[in-house]
C-alpha cells in the first residue's frame, strides 16, 4: 500500500517526470546494490530501502525536471 500511496503523490506532484523519477531511482538503487555485492561481497539477500533514492531523485526532479523531458523528447525525436 505505501508504494501505491508513493506513486500517487509522486504522480500529482511531477506530473510527466514521474516515469522518470521512478526510472531513475531505480537505477541508482541497483547502481548500489551492485556496488555493495561486487565490493562489500555482499550476497545480495539484503534488502536496501527505497525512498533513500526516491527523495533525492525526485528533488532534483522539481529542479530539472522540466529540462529533462525537453532533453528526453528532442533526444527521442533525433533533435541534438
Amino acid at each position: 500500500m505505501k508504494t501505491l500511496t508513493t506513486i500517487v503523490v509522486l504522480t500529482l506532484l511531477f506530473g510527466k517526470e514521474v516515469l522518470g523519477v521512478l526510472f531513475l531511482s531505480s537505477l541508482a538503487g541497483g547502481l548500489f546494490g551492485t556496488g555493495l555485492i561486487l565490493f562489500r561481497g555482499g550476497k545480495g539477500s539484503a534488502p536496501i530501502p527505497f525512498g533513500v533514492f526516491l527523495a533525492p531523485i525526485g528533488f532534483l526532479a522539481l529542479i530539472y525536471g522540466k529540462a529533462w523531458v525537453a532533453w528526453y523528447l528532442g533526444f527521442a525525436a533525433g533533435t541534438p
